[in-house]
């Protein structure tokens, strides 16, 4: 089997007027990924923001799940995973400098013998959610920058 192609994949791209450092202080200040994310009441990161740390996030009406940061390029992109029964959920954070701004790209991908169970809930949740959240990235990081 090709690595290609996940399962399933979902992603939104926003313009922002901000610097991609802001951005990059939004995600790395992870207790407070709520205040962007539609899909996170709490979250915390037990360890520096570096590949092989890992945290637990709590989604609405879902358990806390426990995630790791597979890939992180400071000011550019992180990538974290979380695992659950039958399969793998990538997230993909990727931050453009762009028109003296940012374009900020998120990008959901379910992976695993189980996507078929998986893939209807996760897809629902995450179609409706990360669309939201990356926009609201993109106008707190402004916020941020005025106060």
């Amino acid at each position: 089997m090709g690595s290609a192609m996940a399962d399933w994949e979902f992603e939104h791209s926003a313009e922002s007027k901000a610097p991609p450092g802001d951005i990059w202080e939004l995600y790395t200040d992870v207790e407070n990924w709520h205040e962007w994310s539609k899909g996170v009441e709490e979250s915390r990161l037990d360890g520096e923001f570096e590949p092989g740390s890992k945290g637990k996030v709590k989604a609405p009406n879902l358990p806390r799940t426990g995630f790791e940061l597979v890939e992180v390029e400071p000011e550019r992109s992180f990538v974290s995973k979380a695992g659950m029964p039958g399969g793998t959920l990538k997230l993909e954070h990727t931050i453009e400098a762009a028109d003296g701004g940012s374009r900020i790209t998120h990008r959901a991908t379910f992976d695993g013998a189980l996507s078929f169970i998986w893939v209807p809930l996760v897809g629902r949740i995450v179609k409706r959610e990360l669309p939201e959240s990356v926009e609201r990235l993109a106008e707190l990081a402004v916020e941020k920058e005025e106060r």
